[in-house]
Protein backbone atom coordinates (compact mmCIF):
# COMPACT_ATOMS: atom_id res chain seq x y z
CA UNK A 1 0.00 0.00 0.00
CA UNK A 2 1.12 3.68 -0.85
CA UNK A 3 1.98 5.81 2.56
CA UNK A 4 0.41 8.94 2.68
CA UNK A 5 2.89 11.25 1.18
CA UNK A 6 1.80 14.68 3.51
CA UNK A 7 2.71 12.06 6.50
CA UNK A 8 6.46 12.12 5.53
CA UNK A 9 6.77 15.29 3.56
CA UNK A 10 6.45 19.15 4.71
CA UNK A 11 3.83 20.55 2.57
CA UNK A 12 3.44 24.39 1.63
CA UNK A 13 1.61 26.56 3.86
CA UNK A 14 -1.35 28.65 2.66
CA UNK A 15 0.73 31.40 2.23
CA UNK A 16 3.11 29.61 0.42
CA UNK A 17 0.11 27.95 -1.67
CA UNK A 18 -1.59 31.80 -2.82
CA UNK A 19 2.12 32.88 -3.93
CA UNK A 20 2.36 29.73 -5.98
CA UNK A 21 -1.11 30.63 -7.48
CA UNK A 22 -0.28 34.09 -7.95
CA UNK A 23 3.24 33.26 -9.75
CA UNK A 24 0.97 30.97 -11.91
CA UNK A 25 0.51 33.97 -14.22
CA UNK A 26 2.57 32.23 -17.31
CA UNK A 27 1.00 31.87 -20.45
CA UNK A 28 2.44 28.90 -21.02
CA UNK A 29 1.94 27.39 -18.04
CA UNK A 30 -1.70 28.41 -17.85
CA UNK A 31 -2.41 27.08 -21.19
CA UNK A 32 -1.04 23.36 -20.07
CA UNK A 33 -3.40 23.45 -17.23
CA UNK A 34 -6.16 24.51 -19.17
CA UNK A 35 -5.71 21.69 -21.59
CA UNK A 36 -5.43 19.38 -18.74
CA UNK A 37 -8.44 20.38 -17.53
CA UNK A 38 -10.14 19.97 -20.93
CA UNK A 39 -8.74 16.41 -20.65
CA UNK A 40 -10.38 15.46 -17.65
CA UNK A 41 -13.04 17.02 -17.87
CA UNK A 42 -15.11 14.22 -20.37
CA UNK A 43 -17.55 13.69 -18.09
CA UNK A 44 -19.25 16.59 -17.91
CA UNK A 45 -17.54 18.37 -16.12
CA UNK A 46 -16.87 22.09 -16.89
CA UNK A 47 -12.76 22.47 -17.53
CA UNK A 48 -12.81 26.04 -15.23
CA UNK A 49 -14.82 24.48 -12.35
CA UNK A 50 -12.27 21.71 -12.62
CA UNK A 51 -9.09 24.00 -12.26
CA UNK A 52 -11.08 26.15 -9.42
CA UNK A 53 -11.60 23.11 -7.33
CA UNK A 54 -8.04 22.06 -7.27
CA UNK A 55 -7.48 25.51 -6.37
CA UNK A 56 -10.37 25.67 -3.99
CA UNK A 57 -8.59 22.42 -2.35
CA UNK A 58 -5.29 23.63 -2.34
CA UNK A 59 -5.99 26.93 -0.34
CA UNK A 60 -8.62 25.56 1.66
CA UNK A 61 -5.66 23.22 2.31
CA UNK A 62 -7.58 19.96 2.12
CA UNK A 63 -5.06 18.86 -0.67
CA UNK A 64 -1.60 19.83 0.42
CA UNK A 65 0.99 20.17 -1.99
CA UNK A 66 5.00 18.50 -0.79
CA UNK A 67 7.36 21.24 -0.89
CA UNK A 68 10.00 20.71 -4.02
CA UNK A 69 6.84 19.51 -6.25
CA UNK A 70 6.26 21.26 -9.27
CA UNK A 71 2.61 23.57 -8.22
CA UNK A 72 1.35 22.46 -12.05
CA UNK A 73 1.61 18.97 -11.48
CA UNK A 74 0.06 18.71 -8.09
CA UNK A 75 -2.86 20.86 -9.47
CA UNK A 76 -3.22 18.22 -12.84
CA UNK A 77 -3.11 15.51 -10.01
CA UNK A 78 -5.70 17.18 -7.95
CA UNK A 79 -8.14 17.73 -10.62
CA UNK A 80 -7.53 14.28 -11.95
CA UNK A 81 -8.50 12.53 -8.62
CA UNK A 82 -11.53 15.30 -8.91
CA UNK A 83 -12.48 14.15 -12.27
CA UNK A 84 -11.66 10.44 -11.12
CA UNK A 85 -14.01 11.11 -7.78
CA UNK A 86 -16.67 12.67 -10.09
CA UNK A 87 -16.74 9.39 -12.14
CA UNK A 88 -17.73 7.45 -9.68
CA UNK A 89 -20.42 9.64 -7.94
CA UNK A 90 -22.42 9.87 -11.38
CA UNK A 91 -24.76 7.02 -12.03
CA UNK A 92 -24.89 5.57 -15.06
CA UNK A 93 -26.79 7.71 -17.86
CA UNK A 94 -27.27 4.70 -20.77
CA UNK A 95 -28.71 1.98 -18.42
CA UNK A 96 -31.58 0.24 -20.87
CA UNK A 97 -34.57 -0.17 -18.24
CA UNK A 98 -36.66 -3.17 -19.67
CA UNK A 99 -40.22 -3.81 -18.83
CA UNK A 100 -41.46 -6.56 -16.40
CA UNK A 101 -42.57 -8.38 -19.57
CA UNK A 102 -38.94 -8.04 -21.58
CA UNK A 103 -36.86 -8.88 -18.47
CA UNK A 104 -36.02 -12.14 -20.88
CA UNK A 105 -33.31 -14.38 -19.31
CA UNK A 106 -31.14 -13.10 -22.48
CA UNK A 107 -31.80 -9.34 -22.12
CA UNK A 108 -30.78 -9.74 -18.05
CA UNK A 109 -28.21 -12.61 -18.65
CA UNK A 110 -26.17 -10.63 -20.44
CA UNK A 111 -25.94 -7.69 -17.94
CA UNK A 112 -25.49 -9.54 -14.73
CA UNK A 113 -22.79 -10.90 -13.20
CA UNK A 114 -21.99 -13.62 -10.27
CA UNK A 115 -20.97 -11.87 -6.53
CA UNK A 116 -17.63 -13.69 -7.26
CA UNK A 117 -17.57 -12.11 -10.66
CA UNK A 118 -18.53 -8.51 -8.81
CA UNK A 119 -15.81 -9.20 -6.09
CA UNK A 120 -12.91 -10.20 -8.30
CA UNK A 121 -13.51 -7.20 -10.41
CA UNK A 122 -13.63 -4.52 -7.82
CA UNK A 123 -10.64 -6.25 -6.76
CA UNK A 124 -8.99 -5.67 -9.81
CA UNK A 125 -10.07 -2.55 -10.05
CA UNK A 126 -8.22 -1.27 -6.60
CA UNK A 127 -5.38 -2.93 -7.94
CA UNK A 128 -4.79 -1.24 -10.81
CA UNK A 129 -5.65 1.77 -8.93
CA UNK A 130 -3.43 1.60 -6.45
CA UNK A 131 -0.77 0.93 -9.30
CA UNK A 132 -1.47 4.18 -11.35
CA UNK A 133 -1.16 6.17 -8.06
CA UNK A 134 2.19 4.84 -7.31
CA UNK A 135 3.76 5.17 -10.96
CA UNK A 136 1.68 8.78 -10.65
CA UNK A 137 4.06 9.30 -7.06
CA UNK A 138 6.92 8.36 -8.96
CA UNK A 139 6.96 11.65 -11.23
CA UNK A 140 5.18 13.69 -8.96
CA UNK A 141 8.29 16.19 -9.86
CA UNK A 142 8.03 15.55 -13.26
CA UNK A 143 6.01 17.90 -15.01
CA UNK A 144 6.71 16.34 -18.52
CA UNK A 145 6.36 12.33 -17.40
CA UNK A 146 3.06 13.93 -15.77
CA UNK A 147 1.76 15.32 -18.67
CA UNK A 148 2.44 11.98 -21.07
CA UNK A 149 0.93 9.35 -18.05
CA UNK A 150 -2.15 11.48 -18.38
CA UNK A 151 -2.49 11.08 -21.40
CA UNK A 152 -1.59 7.53 -22.18
CA UNK A 153 -4.45 6.87 -19.54
CA UNK A 154 -6.71 8.54 -21.89
CA UNK A 155 -5.85 6.63 -25.04
CA UNK A 156 -4.10 9.40 -26.49
CA UNK A 157 -1.56 9.05 -29.07
CA UNK A 158 1.85 10.61 -28.35
CA UNK A 159 1.63 12.84 -31.57
CA UNK A 160 -1.73 13.93 -29.55
CA UNK A 161 -0.12 14.68 -26.22
CA UNK A 162 2.66 16.56 -28.35
CA UNK A 163 0.85 18.45 -29.81
CA UNK A 164 -2.04 19.00 -27.07
CA UNK A 165 0.77 19.87 -24.85
CA UNK A 166 2.78 21.22 -26.85
CA UNK A 167 5.54 19.02 -26.16
CA UNK A 168 8.57 18.54 -28.83
CA UNK A 169 9.52 14.95 -29.57
CA UNK A 170 13.05 15.09 -28.10
CA UNK A 171 11.51 16.29 -25.05
CA UNK A 172 8.70 13.54 -25.43
CA UNK A 173 11.02 10.51 -25.89
CA UNK A 174 13.26 11.20 -23.12
CA UNK A 175 10.56 11.45 -20.95
CA UNK A 176 8.78 8.09 -22.75
CA UNK A 177 12.76 6.96 -21.60
CA UNK A 178 12.56 8.09 -18.07
CA UNK A 179 9.17 6.87 -17.47
CA UNK A 180 10.35 3.41 -18.65
CA UNK A 181 13.34 2.98 -16.41
CA UNK A 182 11.38 3.74 -13.27
CA UNK A 183 8.58 1.92 -13.75
CA UNK A 184 10.85 -0.93 -14.77
CA UNK A 185 13.18 -0.55 -11.57
CA UNK A 186 9.62 -0.43 -9.42
CA UNK A 187 8.30 -3.42 -10.33
CA UNK A 188 11.19 -5.61 -11.85
CA UNK A 189 9.26 -8.46 -12.66
CA UNK A 190 5.89 -6.73 -14.20
CA UNK A 191 3.22 -5.11 -11.93
CA UNK A 192 0.74 -8.10 -11.82
CA UNK A 193 0.50 -10.46 -9.36
CA UNK A 194 1.54 -13.77 -9.89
Amino acid sequence: MLKNVEDETETLSKDEVRKEIQAFTRPEELLKLKKIAARLSGNGLDPEDLIQEAICLALEQRRKCPKGVNFLVFLANAMRSIACNSRKKRTPENVIAFSKDEQTEENIGHFTSSPEEDSLAEEQRQSCAIIIQEIYHLFENDETATIILMGKEDNLSAKEIRDLYNIDETTYNSACRRIRRKVDMKYPEGWRKK
